[in-house]
């Protein structure tokens, strides 16, 4: 159990409140420095990754301290080819070995997506998920999860992953699961989704469409069904996959609309 002097010491040291109660199995010091190193499992890329949850952003530009801290991490919880590394927005991480920015977190209140006017999507219908529109959802995910393995780098196993979706969202629309909207045409069938879990804030699992020159006119009808009825106080939370030049455009375009950046996960390549 985390004990009241582990909660006060990462906090002080900057750990947001959820990291700051980690398992006192997961917490040490690096050259001085408090960290929370654990494990990560991640079914998209069917792998394991150590996992730095947790240092101060002062120490994350810093490629030998990062090294000592994944080496940390793999004497004590097992080596992994891949770390993640999280991390403040707007901190520059170095390590010793090839990093990339993976995922970018974004976030935007929901009175703010609800006050914006609406788009005009000519012929298109936004309606929840149904047994005849479950597979194009679930077609839509693997796409982006594949996506995701290759601005990783790695390879996966196409059928598995198909398989732990089929799975994962065997539910897809039922209460307390995952929910999902999707934009249909009369004509052309489902063209993009919306698939969200909503406990507090509404986290995006993925938006996409089945032609990414559509995603644009699709957004803002999708994103404007799935905040409909939540409170303006709370908030949307996205991510953007990837560190290269397209992702670094759909980044900078969702800052632009105001979306907030709040933290980055760095992928790490670890000898």
């Amino acid at each position: 159990m985390t004990t009241p002097d582990h909660v006060a010491i990462l906090r002080q040291a900057g750990a947001p409140p959820d990291v700051a109660r980690s398992d006192p199995d997961n917490i040490c010091v690096v050259h001085g420095v408090p960290v929370v190193l654990g494990r990560s499992e991640d079914p998209v890329l069917q792998t394991e990754h150590s996992f730095l949850a947790f240092a101060p952003d002062s120490v994350l530009s810093d490629p030998a301290w990062v090294g000592a801290a994944l080496d940390r991490c793999a004497d004590e919880h097992g080596w992994a080819a891949t770390a993640l590394i999280r991390a403040p927005a707007e901190t520059l991480v170095r390590a010793p070995w090839p990093a990339l920015r993976f995922l970018r977190y974004v976030r935007k209140r929901v009175d703010r997506i609800q006050a914006e006017p609406p788009t005009p999507a000519d012929g298109v219908r936004v309606e929840p998920v149904s047994a005849a529109t479950r597979a194009d959802v679930l077609l839509m995910l693997l796409a982006s999860c594949r996506m995701t393995a290759e601005a990783a780098a790695v390879d996966i196993d196409v059928a598995a992953l198909r398989s732990y979706l089929a799975d994962q969202f065997a539910d897809l629309g039922a209460e307390g699961g995952a929910r999902s909207y999707v934009a249909v045409d009369e004509d052309r069938g489902v063209l993009g989704h919306v698939t969200w879990h909503a406990e507090q804030d509404v986290e995006l699992v993925d938006i996409d469409a089945v032609d990414h020159r559509l995603l644009r006119g699709l957004t803002e009808p999708l994103l404007r069904a799935c905040v409909t009825g939540v409170p303006g106080d709370r908030h949307v939370i996205g991510n953007v996959v990837g560190g290269d030049d397209q992702a670094d455009a759909v980044f900078r375009r969702l800052v632009e609309r105001g979306w907030a950046p709040t933290e980055t996960y760095w992928l790490v390549r670890v000898p």
